[in-house]
């Protein structure tokens, strides 16, 4: 088991080595194989890629992060330019032009809502959002219209889960309209990720609920 200097080490050094995260003004602590991530970042993008690269070191129990996007002045955008440059990229993706979504900035701030009729169309639209220039953070509030019956979805989930790396690891699923209920426990972060993003591609989620430990 890694000590929480060596793991702090090593997450410093994933932070660095990938060249999507502007480590430079990151702050790495951990405690009892909890990583926190402080300090500032020039875009968002740079404030996800740093929670997801985090994430993906061997070791990490749990993950929290109070980044703060400090954009250059060049990169400063009005919120009605933001607004309008965020409407014309989702309406030149053809899977989600036709779908009934919503937008709102305020100072930098994106909210978005509406449904979608799949989730990786939530996500679609979340990662057009997340590239954009003048973006501070981003409430991506957009839910899926009813899909399939519970059991089927609790069903395939299982599989899912089997056909994975996860396939040894100890977690239960519930499903309940449409919300996914997962428990139990993994051997690192990395695989408690993946357990809701795997949760997340089934037909038909609206929520998922991640109570897995790690052990």
């Amino acid at each position: 088991m890694k000590t929480d200097p060596g793991l702090k080490a090593d997450v410093q050094s994933e932070l660095s080595f990938d060249p999507s995260v502007g480590a430079a003004g990151l702050v790495v602590t951990v405690h009892d194989g909890v990583v926190m991530l402080a300090g500032t970042v020039g875009t968002f993008r740079e404030k996800r890629a740093a929670a997801r690269v985090a994430g993906k070191v061997r070791g990490v129990r749990a993950l929290s992060e109070d980044i703060v996007v400090d954009l250059a002045a060049d990169h400063r955008r009005g919120d009605i330019e933001i607004a309008s440059a965020i409407r014309a990229r989702l309406s030149w993706d053809p899977a989600l032009a036709k779908q009934e979504l919503r937008l709102h900035v305020e100072d930098g701030v994106v909210t978005l809502s509406g449904a979608v009729d799949a989730i990786w169309m939530r996500q679609a639209a979340e990662d057009h959002v997340t590239s954009m220039m003048g973006v501070t953070a981003l409430d991506n509030a957009i839910t899926l219209r009813e899909g399939p019956v519970n059991a089927m979805m609790k069903n395939a989930i299982r599989h899912a889960l089997n056909r994975s790396i996860l396939h040894e690891d100890n977690i239960d699923v519930q499903v309940q309209d449409g919300v996914v209920h997962l428990t139990g426990t993994v051997q690192d972060w990395p695989h408690r990720e993946q357990a809701s993003a795997i949760s997340w591609s089934a037909v038909g989620t609206r929520d998922v609920v991640n109570e897995i430990r790690v052990l």
